[in-house]
């Protein structure tokens, strides 16, 4: 090691003289310059304590004190101790900074020497991964003779160093020591060590103590305040070795809910208003124009503060942070799903009309009632035999995939099932709410495939180009992200899910009727609970929302005029509104019967007449391009009928029409007039 590969042994007593110093002393040998020592004319109190340790020695003129020479290892050792005050921030980052500070780069590559390649910064998070982990820990104190203790430290022992574990006694104090450290809440002072192992002489504690702290078993670095050098596992390891695994969370209360399948609701909105006027792409990248996209997006249901941070599903006015482009990516999102389902397409030409239309069967899908549009989203996916997330460079395919997340690696087949752990574990949660983090991190812990695949021996995930083979805790995270984002950006916008809030700000959620549909556990669904009449339709044509009613909300987004979110006037029937979503294929009854299904009063009279009336007025003609054949007279246009046939329609006695041709198309119907005598100018 760079700094702490000292003469333990010898170090105790001088750290017991440290021990012995007030903290100004401390604080005053640690800014010692080591070849100028330290001027004691300016430091009151600090003088005499230094002198009566015994650390120190005046200089020639008295103006100055060094340390003796068995002392200026210690406080080169205390200084690196110093610059890594682990203790006070025992996370991925500070180990990094750690190994980077102790560890010569042959040290650190041979503790990771099953992965051959990388960079130092790939080789310090490595080692990092593996020593914060307790299974760091449990490999060595599984080494439970010398002979496996022998091979543990062989596979991490740098070329050409000297064995630390050859020496029977040097190993069984190395391990107790390890033992016992490792079982405290929290490390304790260095020069506690002989007393607290008072049957090892130091001669084999110090080189133990060696030994612990160049395999990272154990962590020496100054506590905060009092600077006084301590020593103890690595503090997440200690503070999860050998403790079991967390049960499973319990339900909790929600204070508040939110219930709504708003992707296809988002999808429903933006097919809808494509029926009726054309939803203008960017040709560079298919995405829709920016005032295009505003009007789809003043269509979307709303989503309650809360929920969209946890879903990131936000809309304009969601909060008072709002920069204008909220809700894009939901429209987005829809765009493309109703594209990928072929609900809709592109039509069009790049950098002319670029549009997205719906197809015919988008067209049928809109017809239906929510329960089967919804239908058509989760059959795909509950049909899918997709059983693990996408990883790195995989494209994913053309279809809806049940993970709407990747792996951060390339994962290896056969080696896991991550869909059939994961539906056990949601179909196995309690009745109502659990919280999304303790879910995600007792299924981390205690139904990880990752984990399981690494137990059977098996290693099922390429990470980083194949450099980094992943720790437990690492596993943990990888699978608790899944878990979490398969819960959020899988199950809840497609209404599979209900999102709860707890008094204490945390989201939780239970599965929904569709959530065991879509997981197979269910051979049928419903939309959940009636969201009870909180509309009122005014008889001025405002639509009055008296309380959240995201499914109403949806609805009626498809023929009112987004006035307003929350609660209060959020529609405005106008004739617009109303024609637009005629020319989408909706019925003045089914409007009035959206309207009465979820109105709190009666509907006004005149508001279901204007209704009528708007529509009464509505006709629908076909528009197709055709060529014009014009003729100078009725015997030219009898010719021209006589030798095309079935391909002419006859407009006026001297005026026909030809279906739309291609050039060749042309060509030959040219040549085929010639024939006849007829000439084309």
């Amino acid at each position: 090691m760079k700094y702490l590969d000292l003469d333990w042994a010898a170090a105790f007593p001088l750290l017991d003289a440290w021990g012995s110093l007030p903290v100004e002393a401390r604080r005053a040998v640690l800014k010692m310059q080591m070849s100028q020592g330290l001027s004691v004319g300016a430091r009151d109190g600090v003088y005499e304590p230094l002198m009566a340790s015994g650390l120190v020695v005046p200089t020639p003129n008295g103006r100055r004190v060094l340390p003796t020479p068995a002392f200026r290892p210690v406080v080169v050792a205390l200084r690196a101790m110093a610059r890594r005050p682990v203790w006070e921030a025992a996370d991925g980052a500070a180990l990094q900074g750690y190994v980077e500070e102790h560890l010569t780069t042959e040290e650190a590559t041979a503790l990771v020497s099953g992965h051959p390649y990388g960079s130092m910064h790939v080789i310090r998070s490595t080692v990092a991964g593996a020593a914060g982990g307790e299974e760091w820990l449990e490999d060595f104190l599984a080494a439970d003779d010398q002979g496996r203790a022998v091979q543990w430290e062989k596979a991490r022992m740098p070329r050409g160093a000297a064995p630390a574990f050859a020496a029977v006694r040097r190993w069984e104090a190395a391990r107790a020591m390890v033992r016992t450290l490792a079982g405290l809440p929290e490390p304790v002072p260095l020069r506690e060590l002989p007393s607290r192992f008072p049957d090892v002489p130091a001669t084999t504690l110090g080189p133990a103590l060696g030994a612990a702290l160049r395999y990272l078993l154990l962590f020496a670095a100054l506590r905060a305040g009092d600077l006084e050098p301590m020593v103890g596992g690595w503090p997440p390891a200690v503070a999860r070795l050998g403790a079991p695994a967390p049960p499973p969370p319990p339900a909790v209360e929600a204070v508040e809910t939110f219930e709504a399948a708003w992707l296809a609701d988002d999808m429903a909105a933006l097919l809808s208003m494509a029926s009726a006027e054309p939803v203008r792409l960017r040709g560079s990248d298919g995405a829709i124009f920016a005032r295009t996209r505003d009007a789809v997006v003043s269509r979307l249901v709303s989503v309650p503060a809360w929920a969209a941070s946890a879903a990131n599903a936000r809309t304009p006015g969601d909060d008072e942070d709002d920069d204008g482009d909220a809700g894009a990516l939901r429209a987005e999102y829809a765009s493309t799903y109703l594209q990928v389902l072929k609900l809709a397409d592109r039509a069009g030409h790049h950098g002319q009309d670029l549009r997205l239309a719906p197809t015919a069967a988008g067209k049928r899908w809109l017809a239906q009632p929510p329960e089967a549009r919804l239908k058509t989203l989760l059959d795909p996916l509950r049909g899918s035999a997709e059983r693990n997330p996408a990883g790195w460079y995989d494209d994913g395919g053309t279809g809806m995939r049940f993970f709407p997340m990747a792996v951060p690696g390339v994962l290896r087949k056969g080696t896991v099932n991550c869909r059939a752990v994961l539906t056990r574990l949601l179909l196995a949660m309690p009745e109502g709410m659990v919280e999304v983090g303790a879910f995600a991190e007792h299924a981390g812990r205690s139904a990880n495939p990752f984990i399981e695949a690494v137990g059977r021996g098996l290693q099922p995930m390429d990470y980083g180009w194949g450099s980094r083979v992943l720790g437990r805790r690492e596993w943990e995270h990888v699978w608790s992200e899944i878990v979490s984002a398969f819960v959020l950006m899988r199950l809840v916008p497609l209404g599979a899910a209900a999102l709860g809030r707890t008094a204490a700000g945390r989201v939780a959620f239970r599965l929904t009727s569709a959530g065991r549909y879509l997981l197979g556990a269910a051979d049928d669904f419903s939309l959940g609970e009636a969201e009870g009449k909180h509309v009122v339709v005014q008889p001025d044509f405002e639509v009055v929302f008296l309380a959240p009613a995201p499914r109403a909300e949806a609805a009626i987004a498809r023929f009112g005029q987004r006035a307003g979110r929350g609660i209060g006037v959020m529609f405005r029937l106008t004739r617009a509104s109303v024609l637009a979503a005629a020319e989408g294929g909706m019925t003045a009854a089914e409007m009035a019967d959206t309207l009465r299904g979820v109105s709190a009063r009666p509907l006004p009279g005149n508001v279901e007449r204007q209704l009528r009336d708007w529509l009464s007025a509505v006709r629908r003609v076909s528009l197709r391009p055709a060529v014009l054949v014009e003729c100078p007279d009725k015997e030219t246009a009898a010719a021209v009928a006589s030798a095309l046939g079935k391909q002419v329609t006859t407009l006026t006695p001297t005026v026909l029409s030809v279906a739309p041709l291609t050039t060749g198309e042309t060509a030959a119907l040219v040549k085929k007039l010639r024939a006849g005598g007829v000439f084309v100018d």
